[in-house]
């Protein structure tokens, strides 16, 4: 009788046993099934995040292109030394100072700085600021 009661735990054990596997089954098979549609979301994200890359990869590219082009053009070869020609040309201190030649004027009718600074609706600082870099030019041109 101990052997038949024994015999009827283990079928009973055996049977919770495959039950509970059928179960971490099921779970486990809900998990993959998961994770396969989580592989399905990001391959389709990553399909449209290359297609943006490749879409903006040619836009740059054609952008490249026409800034090499231009680079390499006569026109921009002609501007470039027509540049470098007009920085040597010697600095004309009269022409740097026609923008400020209301301050100047102000300055020299003996006018304070927070009344130039009223007038020409600039700040006191501003004001300040353009004075003393025009005695430092003044100073380096002479």
């Amino acid at each position: 009788m101990i052997y038949w009661l024994l015999f009827a735990v283990v079928i009973t054990t055996a049977f919770i046993v495959s039950i509970i596997f059928k179960i971490k089954q099921r779970e486990l098979s809900k998990t993959q099934e998961l994770l396969l549609q989580f592989i399905d979301q990001f391959e389709e994200q990553y399909q449209l995040l290359s297609a943006k890359v490749e879409e903006q990869n040619a836009k740059l590219e054609k952008k490249y292109a026409v800034i090499l082009h231009l680079i390499k053009s006569p026109e921009t070869d002609a501007l470039l030394m027509s540049e470098e020609s007009s920085d040597n040309a010697p600095i004309d201190p009269l022409h740097l100072h026609d923008r400020f030649q209301p301050i100047v004027t102000m300055i020299q009718e003996g006018k304070s700085i927070e009344e130039i600074a009223r007038s020409t609706g600039k700040g006191k600082g501003e004001i300040s600021l353009i004075l003393e870099l025009m005695k430092t030019e003044i100073s380096v041109i002479e």
